[in-house]
């Protein structure tokens, strides 16, 4: 079997990545992609302020809805329209006493300034 020393020159290929001056249509199309991608990034920035939007205004309603529910059950009791049976001046002038219809409970409460003036033109009349 014979030797190969120094002198003997083999030649052979093989793939390297290396520098590569751009062509004029080369720059072109790589401008054009990247206006594109510039483009395209901005619409997604924007669809993503949308979301984001959408999600901050559903995260406030649960939120509210949170902090109303555990004021009710931290009271024992909400606050709600009640038919009421009125008599005006009652038990003294200018308060009026008002009865629930559903569960028959009193209280009083003074009159407004309104239904004073109201009640007292009647009275003259």
């Amino acid at each position: 079997m014979a030797k190969l020393g120094f002198e003997t020159k083999v030649k052979d290929t093989a793939k390297r990545n290396v520098r590569c001056i751009l062509t004029k249509d080369e720059t072109l199309e790589k401008a054009q992609i990247l206006s594109k991608a510039n483009r395209d990034l901005l619409e997604v920035a924007d669809q993503k302020k949308t979301v984001v939007s959408e999600l901050k205004g559903k995260e406030e309603r649960l939120n509210g809805e949170i902090k109303m529910l555990s004021e009710h059950i931290s009271n024992g009791y909400v606050y709600r329209d009640v038919e009421c049976e009125i008599t005006y001046h009652a038990p003294v002038n200018n308060v009026k006493s008002l009865t629930r219809k559903d569960t028959g409970e009193s209280f009083t409460e003074p009159m407004s300034s309104d239904e004073i003036n109201l009640f007292t033109l009647a009275d003259k009349a």
